[in-house]
C-alpha cells in the first residue's frame, strides 16, 4: 500500500548534479525578463519573469500540468493528495465519502489551471573556489569537471515521500521525487571571473568568518531555469529516476553568501 505513513525524515534540500542549498526567497523578479509575443509590429517585447523556488509541491503540480500521469489513475491522485494537500490526505482519506468529493474537485482544479503552474524556476547550489588568479582575474572552480558541457541539470530533489505532514511510503520508480531540465546549450563553467578589487572585498569578508578553509573559498550559485515540455521518467546512471523536463538555463548568478546579498559574477544566456 503506498498510503502507510512512516516517522518524518528531513527533507533533502535542491540538488543541482550534487546537494544545493536553497537560499532564495520563494518568489524573486529579475531585471531582465524573457521575451515575450510579438506585437503587431512583429517586435518581441521584454517581459518580466517572475521565478519561483522549487518545493515537492511545486514539482508535482509542474509535472502533473504536462499530464505526467492521468486524473482517472486513482493510485496517482491520491499521491498527488499525499505530495500537495497532506492535511486533507490525512483528515478525510479514511472516508470514502469525503475522499471521493476531494478527488473530484482535485481533477477539475488540475485540468483548470495548467496554464497557471509556474514555467520559471531558481534554486541553488554552493561550490567551492580556489586561489585568486591574477592573471586571469578569477577564481577557478574546484571540481570543475562536474561544470563541463553538463546538459542535465538537477534542479529538485527530495526524499520520496517526506511531506509537511511526516513521511509515506510512496514507490520511487513511479512517482519520482527529483526534477531534471535538459538544455540544449551546455554548460561549461571551469571560472568565475571577478574583478581584483571586488575579489579582495571578497577575500578581506571571508577572513572576518568564522570556521572557513581559505584553500576552498565556499560560494554560491543560483541558476535560473524556464520550462518549455516534459519529456516523462528517466533513469540516469547515479540510479535516479526523475521528471525529466526540456528547457533553458536563462541565467545564473555567483554569490558570496547563502543569504544571496554579496554578488561576485553573473551570465545571461
Amino acid at each position: 500500500m503506498i498510503m502507510t505513513k512512516i516517522l518524518p525524515l528531513l527533507v533533502v534540500a535542491l540538488l543541482a548534479l550534487h546537494p544545493v542549498t536553497g537560499g532564495a526567497a520563494p518568489e524573486s523578479k529579475v531585471d531582465l525578463g524573457a521575451l515575450g509575443p510579438a506585437g503587431p509590429s512583429g517586435v518581441k517585447k521584454m517581459v518580466e519573469a517572475t521565478y519561483t523556488q522549487v518545493t515537492y509541491s511545486n514539482l508535482y503540480k509542474l509535472a502533473w500540468s504536462y499530464d505526467a500521469f492521468s486524473v482517472t489513475n486513482e493510485e496517482a491522485l491520491n499521491v498527488y493528495l499525499i505530495v500537495t494537500e497532506c492535511n486533507l490526505y490525512n483528515k478525510f482519506f479514511d472516508n470514502e465519502f469525503e475522499w471521493e468529493k476531494i478527488k473530484r474537485a482535485t481533477k477539475e482544479y488540475i485540468g483548470e489551471n495548467k496554464d497557471k503552474v509556474p514555467r520559471y524556476y531558481e534554486y541553488v547550489q554552493p561550490i567551492s573556489m580556489g586561489r585568486y588568479d591574477y592573471a586571469l582575474q578569477g577564481f577557478p572552480i574546484l571540481d570543475a569537471k562536474e561544470f563541463k558541457a553538463q546538459r542535465n541539470l538537477q534542479f529538485a530533489s527530495y526524499e520520496n515521500g517526506t511531506t509537511s505532514c511526516g513521511r509515506f511510503s510512496i514507490n520511487p520508480d513511479t512517482y519520482p521525487a527529483t526534477g531534471v531540465v535538459s538544455i540544449s546549450s551546455p554548460l561549461n563553467l571551469s571560472f568565475i571571473r571577478v574583478p581584483q578589487k571586488l575579489a579582495q572585498k571578497y577575500i578581506e569578508w571571508r577572513a572576518k568568518q568564522e570556521n572557513i578553509d581559505n584553500m576552498k573559498r565556499q560560494a554560491y550559485i543560483r541558476y535560473r531555469i524556464r520550462i518549455d515540455q516534459y519529456d516523462g521518467i528517466k533513469d540516469y546512471e547515479s540510479g535516479t529516476k526523475a521528471f525529466n523536463f526540456q528547457g533553458k538555463l536563462m541565467r545564473l548568478d555567483v554569490f558570496a553568501d547563502k543569504d544571496l546579498m554579496l554578488p561576485l559574477y553573473n551570465q545571461l544566456f
